[in-house]
């Protein structure tokens, strides 16, 4: 038997283990897991890699919200027209939401501002939030006053979050997750069945279509890796929702929310938009446009769309790559295509 080297002999030494897998990073420390069977006990027995692993959260510190930015002295300072702080006004009615009773059943009338559903009135400050600074405490996404998310503080996985345009907000240890996104009420009437998150050009379909399946990417390796118990923010969260989409989705846990409960909730979130989205087209296509094999279909004068065109063999191939994640829509594409393509021959012929 060949002789161990001093390279070797030292690689079972579990005080230098710990040492060397404390200064690795995520992924490495999953690589590192795959060598051998001694490398992966130490790693999954010593408390700083389990830190490093996302499997334990971060000493409780003595911040009252960990989980996003202080504000600077001047955004506290602001002051609205009628002379209330914004970020103060947004910040309560946010705590208030989240300790209510709302907070645990669905919340479909759920505004990005939490007014009606806390107050349950209509709270304006008199000003218009885009000319306001500074930047640091003004959403563009849920176009309201809140502090921002720290993205460093989500696991590793999904360092893309930040560019799926999703407004987070809370306080302490409690997320509101909001998508970008619109109500729309097809029958044109005050009541509304829910927030529908609908926007009617093809373009934002197909980026919806594309962040959709780079969850589903991310799921997977969450099953592939046994990810699933991974904290999904550290410090932990404690409570975790998606409010802006019908019905609306959370999870509460309060050891933490995992990353496999944050990723089910946001990818299911995201497939009613999806979803919601592909119905609407459908009903745009049905009671507004004419269209042709051959052209692009242009909207009429009553139609909502201002800007774009919409080519239907590009709408029939999103939804066929849709159809490819495994995700059932709301309406079977198969038998609209057919009937429309049956009607494109008889005006042929």
């Amino acid at each position: 038997m060949r002789p161990e080297t001093a390279g070797e002999r030292v690689a079972h030494i579990n005080e230098l283990l710990e040492i060397i897998f404390s200064n690795l990073d995520f992924k490495s420390l999953l690589d590192a897991q795959l060598v051998c069977r001694t490398w992966r006990t130490c790693i999954n027995e010593t408390s700083s890699t389990q830190k490093l692993l996302w499997k334990r959260p971060e000493t409780n510190s003595a911040e009252q919200n960990p989980l996003f930015h202080e504000p600077s002295a001047a955004a506290r300072n602001l002051l609205s027209q009628n002379g209330s702080s914004p970020l103060e006004s947004l910040q309560h009615l946010t705590i208030a939401y989240l300790g209510s009773d709302q907070a645990s059943r669905d919340r479909n009338h759920y505004d990005n501002q939490s007014c009606k559903i806390v107050k349950n009135t209509e709270e304006t400050f008199g000003f218009s939030i885009d000319r306001l600074e500074p930047a640091e405490v003004c959403c563009l996404i849920c176009r309201s006053w809140h502090a921002q998310f720290r993205y460093e503080k989500l696991h590793p996985l999904l360092s893309f979050f930040p560019t799926m345009e999703v407004c987070t907000k809370g306080y302490g240890t409690e997320l509101l997750v909001n998508f970008k996104c619109w109500m729309v009420d097809w029958n044109h009437s005050n009541s509304k069945e829910g927030p529908w998150p609908v926007n009617l050009e093809l373009k934002n379909l197909k980026l919806l279509v594309a962040r959709l399946g780079r969850l589903r990417q991310a799921m997977k390796v969450v099953q592939a890796y046994n990810l699933q118990e991974d904290l999904f923010t550290s410090p932990q969260c404690t409570f975790l929702a998606v409010t802006n989409v019908c019905p609306s989705l959370s999870v509460r846990n309060v050891t933490g929310v995992r990353l496999g409960e944050a990723l089910k909730i946001i990818t299911n979130a995201y497939r009613c938009c999806v979803d919601a989205t592909i119905s609407m087209l459908h009903r745009k296509i049905e009671d507004h446009l004419v269209f042709s094999p051959l052209h692009r279909v242009r909207p009429s004068s009553d139609d909502a769309w201002e800007q774009d065109w919409m080519d239907q063999g590009d709408l029939t191939r999103l939804v066929q790559a849709y159809d490819n994640l495994s995700l059932s829509a709301h309406y079977m594409w198969t038998e609209r295509s057919r009937r429309f393509s049956g009607g494109s021959q008889g005006n042929e012929e």
